[in-house]
């Protein structure tokens, strides 16, 4: 699933472990309250992350 994924969204309030298996993706990393609270604001994120080819 990740290979065909285009971009990886870390939602989380801890440390996500093997980090590494995400390579060569656009990472947006949020917090869960970012993620529930302003949504539209994350995929606006991602969606610029996407066209400006921004890894983070």
């Amino acid at each position: 699933m990740i290979r065909a994924a285009d971009a990886i969204i870390l939602e989380a309030d801890i440390a996500v472990a093997r980090q590494e298996r995400f390579k060569g993706k656009p990472i947006v990393r949020v917090s869960s309250a970012v993620a529930i609270k302003q949504p539209e604001r994350l995929i606006a994120t991602v969606e610029h992350k996407l066209s400006q080819g921004v890894m983070s």
